[in-house]
């Protein structure tokens, strides 16, 4: 199991004790999809097909560059994921879900994009995006706050409660986002399972 350990996160590969999780996060706990796609929002959830489709990604072999991870703070709870998929250009966008509202605006969001980027930047990323809606204003500034600048706006291109927003791109500037990486914002790459000692991982 791959894992990326910070003072206060841990970013690590999926793991069955997860699979319950997302159940409860798609069936229960779904605030967070009013912010991540609400467009998209189904009532009509398939309890146990969330169950296997999680099951399926835990059975699954996981080597090389990852495109995902699952968020763990240093005490053990899983807190939830950052995300990769290909843009028309082939190179990577990425998101994260923070399902449960207690872990939001405590810097997990920040951290975990922070140390997503680094790892896929030493993986030979050299153009990283994001996306969101303009509706979602805590994306917008932590997309900003850790160096993405706006590229693209797509004018009411999503309804959401019968309002229309405009879909929003974002690109990493690597200078910027080495400029907003604090001294605590540092991790290390490891498959232990005990945590080591945190030491700088330089760009």
């Amino acid at each position: 199991m791959l894992k990326l350990w910070s003072a206060r996160l841990v970013l690590r590969d999926i793991e069955s004790r997860d699979v319950e999780d997302f159940v409860r996060w798609y069936t229960i706990d779904t605030e967070w999809m009013n912010w991540d796609a609400p467009w998209e929002a189904s009532d009509d959830i398939d309890v146990e097909a969330v169950r296997q489709f999680y099951g399926k990604r835990v059975a699954a072999t996981t080597t090389g560059t990852r495109h995902r991870f699952q968020m763990e703070t240093t005490q053990g709870e899983h807190i939830g994921w950052v995300t990769s998929y290909r843009m028309p250009d082939e190179h990577p966008a990425i998101g994260i879900d923070i399902p449960n509202p207690v872990f939001r605006n405590r810097g997990f969001g920040r951290l975990a994009y922070q140390m997503f980027l680094q790892y896929l930047l030493s993986e030979g990323h050299e153009k990283i995006y994001t996306q969101t809606w303009s509706g979602n204003l805590p994306m917008i500034r932590l997309a900003e706050k850790v160096g993405f600048i706006e590229v693209d706006r797509q004018v009411n291109q999503r309804e959401v409660k019968g309002a229309l927003y405009d879909g929003l791109t974002f690109l990493l500037e690597v200078p910027r986002f080495c400029r907003s990486l604090l001294p605590d914002k540092t991790w290390m790459m490891t498959d232990e399972v005990n945590p080591p000692e945190i030491t700088m991982k330089p760009l």
